[in-house]
């Protein structure tokens, strides 16, 4: 049957209404609709049609509102670029130089990318004067020598770039305020610095304007200096001047303002590099050696030297609080090194070291000499001492030669002897890794995730001693109650600084038995204190051994905690004392039940102490049930192994038990 009139009218307006919805969206669930009002058209279900249509009415509002919002986006996008480009065309127009804005940021991008530096060169632009006559006689010579300057010793090919833009400034054009706010918007990124000659409108005396932005931590950052009046030339220069008829005066003129220039200069790319990246110094070399022309005007040394001694103190008080500043001190030093002699030299690279040194380790030092012998050095140390041997040439040379050769022989993977696998170590071991070998020794001496094996244990650390591994040699010796040299206890404070909890051990033990020279009980307990949160049942073994040693039941608490510490951590040594502890009573009540407790953890060690006492423990009745026969049985297996006080145990028992 044909669609009625009204069908069709339905169905033209509402597919027209999809359409526009499907062409303007593309919307996948609006395409869905178009299908569903074809499909309610051809069954001709006008109702269904009439709810589609208001449904797409109310979408086509909801689009128009849309429409009407990206509208006044666009429109307001219009104006913000109008305003934009109104900005920059307002800037253009007072733009004082040839060379645009743009081709200098490129350029500076250039350069960074060219050269694969970090550091983005600082733009030098040596305005013109508001006098014609300097303008024209005296600016282009200066500007020329220093482009040359620039171009030889800040070339964009060093890591103190500088790009000096000569030529650039447009002819006739004598800066203003609103120029130099034009520069500003427009490199306000760019670490730039304006020279000005400026002749005071008062007197006429020729004096400097300095403007510098982009080389603090914010694009906003900014430097200004309305007048800096040179008042060691040779002659003050006026506007009143003759540069053309006075004989000598344009080489007067240019002799003074040149080097005067060069040093300004300098003492801006110096202080941008170093506070920026850290870089040394530049300028006080240039001064020094000649480059810059001081002839006549040896002020420009003195006030340089009193430049750079200002800011080597400031950077030195900076330092006690900015890592920044600390690590690159020496680059300072070395840069200011030429306004010093050796002796001055080498003195203020000490105080240096000694300031770094107390940062570190927050201890104070008074000397160099005290920092080598005091200092709790560590792995982290080795590259500051490494950049500071390169500079100093002083009397403690050997000393820090040492110090750092000691470093660099004791640099293996620490992270070795807090490993608890023993696949992994065995395979290390296999491999000549003598840090491993000394690991797996302590896995079977302390227990340590496997059953102790003392004599597999004594097995790996002779093998490690034998290969040159420090802490297996020093340990043998430590408990055969040898004497240490200076040098091997000066290792083990390495090690212990460096946070080795085996060197913090054998160290303790050192002082305390003075090993190594004077016994120091509190030196002693100070080391095991400094070991945060061990895992390592021998660090507590030895704090209740040393503690009961120095103190006795003084510290019965703290001695039984520790010892039972390592025991819990199944330490067998550790597991004795507290088996011995709870039989005498000594520490804390006596209590045969964990007699025979402990007991019976060493026996399952293979300890023959302990395999002794759980044959008496069985034999008595002491804190078990008495059994004759399973005492017999425990004490066989110590007698197999010749251990007299189970032998002579075991035959007291088998006499009384045959009667």
């Amino acid at each position: 049957m044909a669609i009625g009139a009204i069908t069709m009218i339905l169905a033209n307006v509402g597919l027209q209404i999809y359409n526009n919805w499907c062409g303007s969206r593309q919307n996948a669930a609006l395409q869905q609709k178009r299908e569903e009002f074809e499909r309610a058209a051809k069954e001709r279900n006008t109702e269904h049609m009439w709810r589609l249509m208001r449904e797409g009415q109310e979408l086509t509002l909801q689009l128009e509102k849309e429409k009407h919002a990206d509208r006044l986006k666009e429109l307001k996008d219009e104006v913000d670029h109008l305003l934009e480009k109104l900005t920059y065309e307002t800037t253009i127009s007072n733009w004082p130089l040839k060379v645009l804005p743009i081709v200098m940021k490129n350029q500076a991008f250039g350069n960074l990318l060219a050269n694969q530096e970090e550091n983005v060169a600082m733009h030098v632009i040596f305005t013109r004067s508001n006098h014609d006559k300097f303008n024209k006689l005296v600016y282009p010579v200066v500007e020329k020598q220093l482009e040359q300057y620039c171009d030889k010793h800040w070339s964009t090919m060093t890591d103190h770039p500088i790009l000096f833009y000569s030529g650039a400034w447009k002819p006739a054009v004598n800066p203003t305020d609103v120029q130099v706010m034009a520069m500003r918007e427009e490199l306000k990124n760019l670490p730039t610095l304006l020279i000005t000659p400026f002749f005071r409108p008062g007197d006429g005396k020729l004096v400097f304007q300095l403007h510098m932005w982009g080389v603090g931590a914010n694009s906003t950052d900014k430097f200004d200096v309305p007048e800096i009046e040179p008042t060691d030339f040779q002659r003050s220069f006026i506007n009143q001047d003759d540069y053309d008829n006075e004989p000598g005066l344009l080489n007067e003129i240019v002799e003074d303002l040149v080097p005067y220039l060069e040093c300004m200069i300098g003492y801006m790319a110096d202080t941008y590099f170093w506070s920026s990246a850290g870089l040394a110094p530049h300028l006080p070399l240039l001064v020094t050696n000649g480059t810059i022309n001081t002839d006549g005007m040896k002020y420009l040394i003195s006030d340089s030297r009193e430049y750079y001694e200002e800011l080597l103190a400031g950077s030195e008080d900076k330092a006690k609080a900015n890592p920044f500043v600390q690590e690159n001190l020496l680059d300072l030093c070395q840069g200011c090194s030429a306004f010093m002699d050796k002796e001055e030299y080498m003195k203020k690279l000490e105080d240096v070291f000694v300031t770094y040194c107390y940062k570190k380790s927050r201890n104070k030092y008074d000397s160099l000499s005290e920092v080598i012998h005091d200092c709790p050095f560590n792995a982290s140390y080795k590259k500051w001492i490494s950049a500071f041997l390169n500079l100093y040439d002083g009397i403690y040379k050997k000393d820090l030669k040492d110090l750092l050769i000691l470093m660099e022989g004791l640099d293996f993977d620490y992270s070795i002897l807090a490993n608890s696998n023993k696949t992994e170590l065995l395979q290390l071991a296999n491999d000549d890794n003598y840090a491993a070998l000394y690991r797996l020794g302590e896995l079977y001496e302390f227990s340590i995730g496997v059953k102790n094996h003392l004599a597999f244990a004594l097995e790996c650390y002779e093998k490690s001693a034998n290969n040159g591994f420090i802490l297996a040699t020093l340990k043998i010796k430590v408990e055969k109650y040898e004497k240490i040299d200076r040098a091997n206890c000066k290792k083990l404070k390495f090690l212990h600084n460096a946070g080795v909890e085996q060197a913090s051990i054998l160290l303790s033990k050192i002082y305390f038995y003075g090993l190594g020279g004077e016994k120091d009980i509190e030196v002693s307990m100070n080391i095991l204190d400094s070991v945060p949160d061990s895992t390592h049942p021998y660090y507590y073994y030895t704090g209740a051994v040393l503690l009961n040693e120095a103190y006795g039941k003084d510290e019965k608490k703290a001695i039984f905690k520790l010892f039972k510490k390592a025991a819990d951590m199944g330490y067998v040594s550790a597991i004795e004392k507290i088996m011995m502890i709870y039989l005498d009573g000594s520490i804390v009540p006596k209590c045969p039940e964990r007699h025979f407790e402990y007991a019976k953890k060493c026996a399952e060690q293979g300890s023959l102490l302990g395999i002794t006492r759980l044959g008496y423990c069985y034999a008595i009745g002491l804190g078990v049930t008495k059994s004759v026969e399973q005492a017999i049985k425990v004490l066989k297996i110590a007698e197999k192994r010749n251990y007299p006080d189970a032998i002579k145990l075991l035959n007291i028992l088998e006499s009384d038990n045959g009667k």
